[in-house]
């Protein structure tokens, strides 16, 4: 049995979440957009690029709305407000620093829009994939990118059939994992559209609902 982990944050966020000694054969990060192997070395990535870029970096600058640029091992803020600190600390998550952009590789930008604002991003739906992971945030990925397409990347790498993985997930950002897994998993906590298209919806997170799952299956 392998098991991955495809999360948006970025490594260093994950190392700061309390999951003890546990360790991935793989590590699918920011959506999909760099996965590392079980020594966390690179085997693939799909940064921002072209006018997805652009995009993103011009809504940085603007300031109109928060947005955190990330890199392979840095993200920052264009500017905090309440809204920042209130969905940082929903996720467990520090408030990033304050930066600017100094011409690294972009691998998402995390923009914190309710749905009745997302309509600011229509411009650049044709470039890029808007994700949503949060009520008050998106995540702007390459287009084409995502944790399913990088699933399916690394699945062919392993030998591995989509119909012969299981995944969890609770976001929006999930489904198209869920979807594609033999069996996906909704935890308790999840959204209403991912328990919708789920094989099976668990406990909470925080009710022990993975190993419930893992218990239900085995």
């Amino acid at each position: 049995i392998r098991c991955v982990v495809a999360t948006g944050r970025m490594l260093r966020e994950m190392d700061r979440l309390p999951m003890g000694d546990v360790t991935f054969d793989a590590y699918i990060t920011m959506n999909g957009q760099r996965t590392l192997d079980e020594n966390r070395q690179h085997l693939d990535s799909m940064p921002l690029e072209g006018k997805a870029k652009e995009y993103a970096l011009e809504l940085f600058r603007n300031r109109e709305i928060p947005v955190i640029l990330v890199e392979e091992d840095r993200l920052y803020l264009n500017f905090e407000n309440q809204r920042v600190i209130d969905v940082q600390t929903s996720i467990s998550s520090k408030v990033p620093p304050v930066g600017t952009y100094d011409g690294a590789p972009l691998y998402q930008a995390c923009v914190y829009v309710t749905r009745e604002e997302e309509s600011i991003l229509d411009p650049i739906r044709d470039f890029c994939q808007v994700t949503r992971w949060h009520p008050d945030g998106v995540d702007l990925i390459a287009k084409g990118g995502g944790k399913r397409s990088a699933i399916l990347r690394l699945l062919d790498k392993m030998g591995i059939l989509p119909e012969e993985t299981i995944a969890f997930g609770d976001g929006e950002n999930d489904m198209g994992m869920l979807e594609l897994a033999g069996i996906g998993v909704a935890m308790g906590n999840a959204e209403e559209q991912v328990r919708k298209i789920a094989d099976y919806v668990t406990s909470d997170i925080d009710e022990d609902g993975l190993e419930k799952a893992l218990k239900h299956f085995q």
